[in-house]
């Protein structure tokens, strides 16, 4: 390794450690989904980000980062895509990738990232 790897390796055990103390020294369910979702944002370049868990048979938003932009629009397309193929969804043209979409036209959504988390005992083998 370069100096120049090193460097940027060391930056990055030191900003994963961080994230690592900041989620081990939070308690509350809520502050913990909040903080998850901010790490994911300094990481992620995006205008807005969500958080979503399942609650009974339905999908519902727990975290909406900035906070307070009102109402929020969420593609069900694209969710329902990654929670079916088991992996993330990356789309950078969302209008053409999901051509027809009425969620992906009505959010004006342009590029998008959703990766579903799941636990090992709900995924098939």
């Amino acid at each position: 390794m370069r100096e120049n790897e090193l460097m940027l390796a060391a930056e990055d055990l030191q900003h994963f450690y961080t994230i690592s103390m900041r989620l081990n020294q939070t308690r509350e369910y809520r502050e913990l989904l909040h903080l998850v979702l901010e790490e994911i944002m300094r990481v992620v370049p995006a205008q807005r980000g969500f958080l979503l868990l399942r609650q009974g048979d339905e999908i519902v938003p727990r975290v909406v980062l900035p906070t307070g932009t009102g109402e929020v629009a969420i593609s069900g397309s694209i969710v329902r895509k990654a929670l079916e193929g088991g992996e993330a969804v990356l789309t950078r043209d969302a209008r053409l990738d999901f051509a027809g979409a009425d969620s992906i036209i009505s959010a004006n959504i342009r590029s998008a990232i959703c990766a579903p988390y799941l636990p090992r005992a709900t995924r098939s083998a």
